[in-house]
């Protein structure tokens, strides 16, 4: 199986995700505490031209990620939800490609 966790690692990786660990780090200074939300609509585009969601590899490579991101984040959040808008997602990505209603699931 191929997995792209590279994608989704380099950005945990980069410089940037130290912005992260300072907003985290303020944020319990100041008494509040984090809820970290890991998708928010923003699939790494290796990920999306190999079939987005609807292929499995992705999912897999999602939940390395978690992992991964929650590793290197859980010393100062307690709190991750894996994806924004949850309904949303799942009615945009039926695999029969018709709209679920909560009564469908």
């Amino acid at each position: 199986m191929v997995t792209y966790l590279s994608e989704w690692r380099r950005r945990t990786e980069s410089p940037g995700f130290g912005l992260y660990h300072r907003l985290a780090d303020a944020l319990l200074d100041a008494g509040i505490e984090s809820f970290v939300t890991l998708y928010h609509w923003d699939l790494p585009q290796a990920l999306q031209d190999k079939g987005g969601w609807e292929n499995r590899d992705t999912a897999q490579a999602f939940a390395d990620y978690a992992g991964y991101t929650a590793g290197k984040l859980s010393d100062k959040v307690r709190h991750f939800m894996t994806m924004n808008e949850m309904r949303t997602f799942v009615e945009q990505y039926p695999s029969d490609k018709r709209i679920l209603t909560v009564t469908d699931c």
